[in-house]
């Protein structure tokens, strides 16, 4: 940011005037500490010759599981900021997740792919940009989607049916909607906008794993509601809460070993669809959600996939892994320590801190079994955002996936959402 001396926006009313010389400031202090025989100036390359030294070469953790992503100053200036406010900084993200999947798959991807790669990722264009600039890069980024042909991802085809497999056995009763295959028990509230009610994998645990927490399971009047998995939330100042926990007449339909219900939930921005797939041949539980809300006005809009049944996990292990940028997993150990990424850090910005999710798949979980949650970043950049807290003489432990959030460089305008997420228990995991 060497652009920020000798200059002001303008934008703040409490910005100091401008001292003219902040370069002339930092040369005297590089010939200050060039004067001083305490300092000497080397280069990067010798710091990497000189890893013998004892004082050297000692690896720091800035991280933590409350702040998995550190940042430099206030909490109000965590990844957030470039993720998922700005102008439409979501659509961006994921375009530009689908151009670095192309620009992996192709052997064709020249230096200068890259670099026009690494512009269109900017900063700059995630935060304050003006309409004339916003407008010019809409069109760059565009020219350069065309020029790979990446498109908006589109739900895949139904795979054909498999013949002579098993089948997913489902029933109904009243509200709740079963669905059992030879390993996964999943039951669906149709009350409730199709959330889940409970999930169990036999193959990881006898107990169901997660899903829904009904009011009165706490003492504590503080947390006297219920809390869903399989459920998004869309809060805009001065405006009421919007959920998709409406009721829902699902729609199931059979393919070979394939089990698909679809329902669609009304809301007062517009209707939710939501589609859960059970294949009697895998693991993994999908869910694809889809929205298109027009008149939705700023605001922060959560998926939550799961909530974790507290009886389930071993507290002292309990731990969450997700990649942030780098290319292996980081994994933080929750245990004891309370975490809330999605707290509100005032009334200008919605959360203060997450996980990127950058390869987009997440596992939270004990020592022994996870829950792990994946989905296309080419889709929806999504991030993941951790609550864990005390609770009577237990914890509140859930996982919510973050499409919008809000904060001074917010100037979104309508809510487009069309997502798929794969929910799947595992049986093994590592947590340091």
């Amino acid at each position: 940011d060497a652009e920020i001396f000798d200059f002001r926006p303008g934008r703040f009313m409490t910005e100091a005037p401008l001292q003219s010389g902040e370069w002339d400031r930092i040369e005297a202090l590089v010939d200050a500490l060039a004067a001083d025989s305490s300092f000497r100036w080397i280069a990067p390359s010798t710091v990497l010759q000189d890893q013998g030294n004892p004082h050297a070469n000692h690896h720091l953790h800035l991280e933590s599981a409350d702040q998995p992503i550190p940042v430099k100053k206030q909490d109000k200036y965590n990844v957030v900021r470039w993720a998922l406010t700005g102008r439409d900084d979501l659509t961006i993200n994921s375009c530009c997740h689908r151009l670095h999947q192309a620009l992996v798959a192709s052997p064709q991807a020249t230096d200068a792919d890259w670099r026009e790669l690494c512009y269109l990722w900017s900063s700059d264009f995630r935060t304050h940009i003006t309409p004339n600039r916003w407008v010019t890069y809409q069109q760059r980024l565009a020219a350069f989607a065309d020029q790979w042909s990446v498109a908006p991802s589109q739900l895949p085809n139904l795979a054909e049916p498999k013949i002579n497999e098993e089948s997913p056995h489902w029933s109904r009763d009243g509200r709740w909607l079963t669905v059992t295959t030879r390993h996964l028990k999943v039951i669906f509230n149709c009350r409730r906008g199709l959330t889940i009610e409970s999930f169990s994998d036999s193959q990881v645990s006898a107990a169901p794993l997660f899903g829904t927490l009904h009011h009165g399971r706490f003492d504590n009047i503080a947390w006297g509601a219920d809390y869903y998995s399989g459920h998004l939330i869309f809060q805009s100042p001065g405006s009421h809460q919007i959920t998709d926990l409406n009721p829902a007449e699902p729609l199931i339909q059979e393919h070979g070993s394939t089990l698909i219900l679809k329902a669609t939930i009304p809301t007062p921005l517009g209707p939710v669809t939501k589609v859960w797939t059970i294949d009697a041949t895998s693991p993994i539980l999908q869910l694809r959600i889809q929205l298109h809300w027009p008149e939705a006005r700023l605001g922060r809009l959560r998926i939550v996939p799961l909530t974790l049944f507290p009886e389930a996990f071993h507290t002292s292990s309990l731990g969450v892994s997700a990649t942030n940028g780098g290319e292996q997993p980081e994994s933080f150990l929750l245990g004891h320590t309370p975490v809330d990424h999605g707290k509100v850090v005032s009334f200008l910005v919605s959360a203060h801190q997450c996980l990127s999710l950058t390869d987009g798949v997440v596992q939270l979980g004990d020592a022994n079994k996870a829950i792990q949650v994946s989905f296309d970043p080419g889709e929806a950049a999504l991030l993941g955002q951790i609550q864990h807290q005390p609770v009577d003489n237990t914890w509140f432990t859930r996982l919510a996936l973050s499409a919008r959030e809000l904060d001074d460089t917010a100037k979104q305008e309508g809510l487009t959402l069309d997502v798929g997420l794969e929910l799947e228990a595992v049986a093994v995991r590592n947590v340091s």
